[in-house]
């Protein structure tokens, strides 16, 4: 009995390997023509203020107005569509999504499976907590005893993961600030585009933004591997920049000293 096991086991990890190693190499070469035969870019995102986010039925955000601006430019509709952040990659792989465009650190893991965009702004990975633990908590040296939260295939959760054996991941970087006003956390770690724009609010006048010298991050958009969509859209951005129109959508939502000259 126990070898039937070990063999149906080896047969699923077989299968899974197949599977992940088709989507890496799979033919993704018509993927312009596919898209511009339905007239539309379907955008990978979550809640992410000031980046994308709703107000009622309407899309808003940097990552929003750009990408928006990107499909006039290219002559197509551009649609957004709400997926869990750790499956990011399956989501764009098995193009339920066309892209994944959402305030996304460029990290090893996507440049080895996917196609990535021109890098378009700065952040950083931040810690914030309860201000009378702000001395507490303020090294990360000192993280090691705490209870971290960050979001479930964030850079933030690589940072937790590895500061922490207390670590916890969690499903958005809004359930961050619930966590930390619930107490069932000490710290999150989370982009410091949102957490700023966050912490001026009067819900979370108890949390302070700390940052403990993770280092600077770039972020991209994520195509399939080998998809030619990334060319295009990079040369629209281009184009975009030059006619300073990534600066006046920067200098709406207070971002102008993150954007990255797009050359």
């Amino acid at each position: 009995m126990k070898k039937v096991l070990a063999l149906i086991c080896s047969l699923i990890l077989l299968v899974c390997g197949v599977s992940a190693f088709s989507a890496c190499n799979a033919d993704n070469s018509k993927d312009w023509d596919n898209i511009q035969a339905k007239g539309s870019l379907v955008v990978g995102c979550t809640i992410f203020k000031p980046i994308t986010y709703q107000e009622g039925e309407t899309w808003k955000g940097f990552d929003v107005e750009l990408a928006q601006a990107v499909g006039e430019k290219l002559g197509l509709n551009v649609q957004f569509q709400i997926i869990e952040w750790g499956n990011k990659i399956t989501e764009l792989n098995s193009k339920n999504i066309d892209c994944i465009w959402n305030g996304m650190t460029i990290s090893d893991e996507l440049l080895d499976k996917t196609s990535v965009s021109v890098p378009y702004m700065k952040n950083r990975q931040v810690v914030i907590v309860r201000k009378a633990d702000a001395e507490k908590y303020n090294a990360q040296d000192k993280l090691a005893d705490a209870r971290i939260v960050a979001e479930t295939g964030s850079a933030g959760a690589a940072f937790g993961e590895e500061a922490s054996s207390k670590f916890t991941p969690v499903k958005t970087q809004l359930d961050i600030f619930t966590n930390l006003t619930n107490n069932t956390a000490d710290v999150g770690i989370l982009d410091s585009v949102l957490a700023g724009f966050y912490l001026e609010e009067a819900a979370y006048d108890d949390l302070t933004m700390i940052d403990v010298g993770f280092a600077e991050e770039e972020y991209g958009i994520a195509f399939r591997k080998g998809s030619p969509v990334k060319d295009k859209v990079n040369e629209a951005l281009q184009q975009l920049w030059t006619e300073g129109k990534v600066q006046e959508i920067g200098a709406k939502y207070g971002l102008t000293d993150s954007l990255i000259e797009i050359k």
